[in-house]
C-alpha cells in the first residue's frame, strides 16, 4: 500500500480533524481504524451546529423530489410534499437528505475543498432520527465516511470489516449476470449484516453536537438516536483506487492500440 502524501496542505481536512494531526490520521486511522474526535469546546465545528433540518429538507425537496427520503425499517420512500416529510418524521421515521451540500453553502464549499485536496469524489448526506429510533439497519459502506453530529445525541457501535476495502458499485459484464453488483448487495461493496455476523465490537460512543466520527469503508456499524432528535451529516469520501487507475490506464491505451478495441470471440465467455 502506498504511503499517503501527508506533507500536502490538507487545510479543509485539518479543520475537521482539529487536534488530531493529518499525519497521525493518515498513518493510524485512514482505511485502518475508526476514530472518535470529540468537540473540545462549543466553537469546535461550530458551522455544523444547526437544528433547522426542516428548512434544509424542504429546500432540497423543492430542488429535486428524489433528494429527500423518509426511512422506515426495511424500506424508504420519496415524500411528495413538505407536509409528508413532517408527518413521516412525527410518525417515527427518519429523514435522509441526499447531497445536502447543494442547499447548504458552507457544506458545499467544504465538500469542494475536500475533493480538491484529496482528489476523491465527495458528497454529503444529512440524517435526522427521532429519539430511540434507528434510521438504517446495521451495515457497512463502500466508501469512507466522516460523521459530524449537528444536534441531539446518537449512540454508535462500530465493528470490524468482514470484507476489506469494498468498492463502490460497478456495472456487471454479461457473463456476471447472476452476480449482484449493487454496492450494498454483495461482498464486493458495502452491504447489510445481521447482528450475529459482525464480529467483535471495536468502538462504542455517543456523539454530541460538534463531535466527529471517522468510519473507514467496510467497517460494520449501527447507530441509534439517544438524546432528543439526532441530526448529523455524513461526508462520504469516494476514494480513487489502484483498480480505478489501472482501468483508466487501459481505457486510455485502447484509444491508440486497436488490439485492445477488438471484440472477444463470440461465445468465448
Amino acid at each position: 500500500m502506498a504511503k499517503p502524501v501527508t506533507d500536502l496542505p490538507f487545510k479543509a481536512l485539518a479543520g475537521l480533524l482539529g487536534s488530531l494531526s493529518q499525519d497521525r490520521f493518515f498513518d493510524e486511522h485512514w482505511e485502518r481504524a475508526p476514530s472518535l474526535l470529540p468537540a473540545r469546546h462549543e466553537a469546535d465545528r461550530e458551522p455544523f451546529r444547526r437544528e433547522d433540518w426542516r428548512d434544509l429538507a424542504h429546500a432540497a425537496r423543492e430542488m429535486s423530489e428524489a433528494t429527500v427520503e423518509v426511512l422506515q425499517p426495511g424500506r424508504s420512500r420519496k415524500p411528495q410534499s413538505d407536509s409528508e416529510i413532517d408527518e413521516g418524521f412525527a410518525a417515527g421515521a427518519s429523514v435522509r437528505i441526499l447531497r445536502v451540500q447543494r442547499v447548504w453553502p458552507f457544506l458545499e464549499h467544504l465538500c469542494g475543498a475536500l475533493q480538491w485536496e484529496l482528489g476523491f469524489r465527495v458528497n454529503a448526506n444529512l440524517y435526522v432520527t427521532p429519539e430511540t429510533r434507528q434510521g438504517l439497519d446495521i451495515h457497512a459502506d463502500s466508501h469512507d465516511v466522516i460523521v459530524v453530529q449537528m444536534a441531539g445525541g446518537k449512540d454508535w457501535e462500530i465493528f470490524g470489516a468482514p470484507y476489506a476495502l469494498p468498492l463502490d458499485y460497478r456495472a456487471p459484464l454479461v457473463f456476471e449476470e447472476t452476480v449482484r453488483r449493487d454496492h450494498r448487495g454483495d461482498e464486493f461493496g458495502g452491504r447489510g449484516y445481521k447482528d450475529q455476523d459482525v464480529g467483535p465490537l471495536l468502538l462504542a460512543c455517543t456523539l454530541s453536537a460538534g463531535d466527529l466520527l471517522y468510519v473507514p469503508r467496510g467497517f460494520v456499524h449501527k447507530a441509534v438516536a439517544s438524546r432528543g432528535t439526532s441530526v448529523h451529516v455524513t461526508i462520504g469520501l469516494h476514494s480513487t483506487t489502484w483498480a480505478d487507475l489501472l482501468a483508466l490506464a487501459v481505457a486510455q491505451e485502447s484509444r491508440t492500440e486497436p488490439s485492445l478495441r477488438e471484440t472477444l470471440p463470440p461465445g468465448a465467455t
